[in-house]
């Protein structure tokens, strides 16, 4: 023995016992009449990558531990306090450092005549290993068995929809129309999906939207939902397995107004002359024939002369008097706004709801007359 510990060879278990019996911190030698039990908690142990649990401090890779239990009987079957057990193995490695070919650190027994020791085992280790439990001349042995739990695979999120769409292309529906977010085609190659986990965000909720919209269970595969505003969805699903891995699909998803933009006419391109007796020439312009195909009809007319200077209002709402001061071609714009999918402002917002507008561009050519 050196400073307590017993080094533990071919054939040393013999005389480790010697030594401890005459040291007197050696405690009382096992009756070798006596009988020694050993037992493991638990005999098989599984190694799984896929789950939380202890990790080996130098390496990180995952372990599995039992705990391993002797216990010394005198002849009539009473425990034995105080008795050094020496635990030796075969692989793995035991908590008083006992690695094939390493020290070993006596276990005293309890009251109860117990001593016990943990067992450490790693992915490496054999598939079968033996620890033993010896006391003076009394040596028992136990079988622990190690099983591997293959990686998992990842499980896919996959999100659908109707009406369907494949990004990049934009996906969408009108407001007030129903669209679902459809996931049953996620899949998981090496088990299955045990939860679904649904979230909606929106750039513009409606009065009353939840915002996030959050569904989650083991049966939410998909949801419907109808919106009654314009606005811009961001949709995630994440779905985890029967191992606990997760994965997520992502998509964004366009409420669009019911409401189809207004056609701009600012009539045929125009030729005006500056009078002889004048320094400019006042051209009116028209939009009469614009057209919007909802009967909420236009809201509005602007115009601009494309010479810099703003025209004055005309004698309707769909005209614009431009001033020219010089000759030369001038591109004329006239932009129609309609008055949204409801024709009824927002309160709130002080606007019309989906307001849709389209431009239309007048080429004015301007000439300068002589005497």
């Amino acid at each position: 023995m050196r400073n307590g510990t017993v080094w533990v060879g071919a054939g040393a278990l013999a005389a480790a016992a010697i030594l401890l019996a005459g040291c007197e911190d050696s405690g009382i030698t096992a009756p070798t009449d006596g009988s020694i039990v050993i037992t493991a908690n638990p005999s098989t142990v599984t190694i799984d990558p896929n789950t939380t649990g202890p990790t080996d401090p130098e390496t990180g890779e995952r372990i599995a531990q039992s705990t391993i239990v002797a216990r010394v009987f005198s002849k009539d079957g009473a425990p034995v306090q105080n008795v050094d057990v020496i635990f030796s193995t075969t692989g793995g490695k035991l908590g008083t450092a006992g690695s094939p070919g390493q020290a070993v650190t006596p276990v005293k027994t309890d009251g109860s005549g117990i001593a016990q020791d943990i067992l450490t085992v790693r992915a490496t280790d054999p598939d079968s290993i033996e620890v033993s439990a010896t006391s003076s001349a009394l040596t028992q042995k136990v079988t622990v068995k190690k099983t591997l739990v293959g990686d998992n695979k990842i499980p896919t999120a996959n999100i659908n929809t109707v009406p369907t769409c494949v990004p990049p292309a934009i996906c969408s529906q009108l407001e007030g129309s129903e669209v679902v977010f459809d996931g049953s085609q996620s899949l998981d190659q090496d088990g299955t999906i045990v939860h679904y986990r649904w979230e909606i965000s929106s750039d513009d909720p409606a009065p009353g939207q939840p915002d996030p919209d959050i569904v989650e269970g083991a049966t939410a595969l998909g949801l419907t939902r109808t919106y009654d505003q314009p606005q811009n969805l961001t949709v995630t699903l994440t779905v985890t397995d029967d191992q606990g891995a997760t994965d997520f699909d992502v998509i964004p998803f366009t409420i669009t107004c019911d409401n189809p933009a207004p056609v701009a006419d600012g009539g045929q391109d125009l030729s005006r002359s500056i009078p002889a007796t004048s320094s400019f020439v006042v051209v009116t312009l028209s939009a009469v024939n614009s057209t919007d195909e909802l009967p909420n009809g236009i809201d509005r007319y602007v115009w601009t002369c494309g010479n810099g200077i703003a025209p004055s209002a005309g004698a309707a709402p769909y005209e614009a008097n431009c001033r020219y001061d010089a000759p030369g071609v001038y591109t004329a714009r006239v932009t129609v706004y309609d008055k949204g999918s409801t024709g009824q402002i927002d309160p709130d917002l002080g606007t019309y709801p989906c307001q849709k507008q389209d431009d239309d561009d007048v080429i004015v050519t301007v000439t300068k007359l002589t005497q």
